[in-house]
């Protein structure tokens, strides 16, 4: 068994605990006051299937929904868990909200793929309560699967189990050539992504520049974009409040 110092443990965030909560709390305070309506009764059959969809997710903040990285392997898996040997290991990669590796288990002679859920507030690193977004994620599982020796593993893990942002923020031209790379294609994703997950996508590639100690470059809003966005969150305001107001004529007539 790792020693504790020699482990690292990414476990779910505290914005996913509390946000999952809080749909949970919300669900069973609008089932009762659906319950009271006479012509409730089907919504509160869907709140209650939603209720139990957020019940199984609160099973992904437990020690089952933990990615362990130790010197020896890689292990994850809520219901199942499985052990990655580093040497193992053929590929890692990301996709929405989870990451991705494939290779052999200990004592398994075909290649498996693992997926875990890594939403956009990244997880949390146990050893030092930071977040650790689902970019810098794949870089510390890349940084320790390419070290040679079980030895100079232990040694990394106990320098990045301790990682904490810089304080004063880099500018690119402050950067190595192979962090300008990778800086200047996240910044690029940044700037340019659209459609769905665009916000999503936004916050982890913001989190993973402040846990690098880099200064992204902010975004450019033209005054036709700014204009369109006004209009279309009161747009969403008036319409909330109607839909509100049908409801409740028609659940409390």
């Amino acid at each position: 068994m790792a020693k504790r110092g020699e482990t690292i443990v990414l476990q779910a965030s505290r914005r996913y605990k509390l946000w999952l909560a809080s749909f949970c709390l919300l669900c069973l305070l609008l089932m009762g006051i659906f319950y009271l309506s006479p012509k409730g009764g089907p919504i509160s059959m869907i709140l209650f299937w939603l209720l139990f969809v957020g019940v199984l997710g609160l099973v992904n903040c437990t020690r089952s929904g933990d990615i362990v990285l130790t010197a020896k392997y890689l292990e994850s898996g809520i219901f199942f868990r499985r052990r990655f040997p580093w040497d193992k290991i053929t590929e890692v990669w990301t996709g929405d909200e989870h990451i991705w590796w494939s290779g052999k288990t200990v004592n398994a002679k075909k290649e498996r793929t693992c997926k875990n859920q890594f939403d956009h507030w990244g997880r949390q690193c146990k050893s030092n309560r930071k977040q650790v977004s689902k970019d810098l994620a794949v870089e510390w599982i890349e940084k320790i699967r390419s070290v040679g020796s079980e030895e100079e593993r232990k040694q990394l893990i106990r320098k990045l189990r301790t990682n904490r942002p810089p304080r004063i923020l880099r500018t690119r031209s402050q950067l190595s050539p192979e962090e300008q790379e990778k800086f200047d294609r996240l910044n690029s994703e940044f700037q340019t992504i659209r459609g769905e997950g665009t916000l999503e996508r936004r916050v982890e590639i913001t989190n993973y520049f402040k846990q690098k100690g880099w200064q992204l470059d902010p975004i450019k809003v033209s005054e036709g974009q700014k204009i369109f966005g006004c209009l279309f969150l009161l747009f969403i305001l008036v319409a909330g409040v109607v839909i509100l107001s049908i409801f409740y004529r028609h659940l409390f007539p």
